[in-house]
């Protein structure tokens, strides 16, 4: 009886241990995901610049929030509003394109 408890004490451990695990790569993909943003990007059309920041906040032409990435799209958040993209990189992570999802305009950056 002690044995069959012991083992199944562990097997509990283990599967535990195994599906915390999985929550580290999440948060080791978000963190990567963000890495790709960060960084000054320039748009020559629109003669805008936004500044992406490591700590999850970012600047743009006088203005300033916080932005997060979640089910591949980009929010930027200030205390007024939220504007929601999505968004692809090309150009080996060079040139990102934000699409609004409210609106469909395309904003095209480069990386400075």
């Amino acid at each position: 009886m002690k044995k069959q408890l012991l083992f199944v004490g562990i097997t509990i451990i283990i599967l535990t241990i195994v599906g915390l695990s999985g929550c580290e790569q999440k948060n080791n993909t978000l963190n990567n995901e963000r890495n790709r943003f960060v960084g000054t990007w320039t748009s020559l059309s629109y003669g805008l610049t936004i500044v992406f920041f490591p700590n999850g906040t970012y600047y743009i032409q006088y203005n300033n929030g916080t932005y997060t990435i979640e089910d591949g799209k980009l929010f930027l958040i200030t205390t007024e509003n939220t504007l929601v993209y999505n968004y692809a990189f090309s150009n080996n992570d060079k040139t990102l394109t934000l699409i609004g999802v409210v609106g469909g305009e395309s904003l095209v950056f480069t990386k400075q």
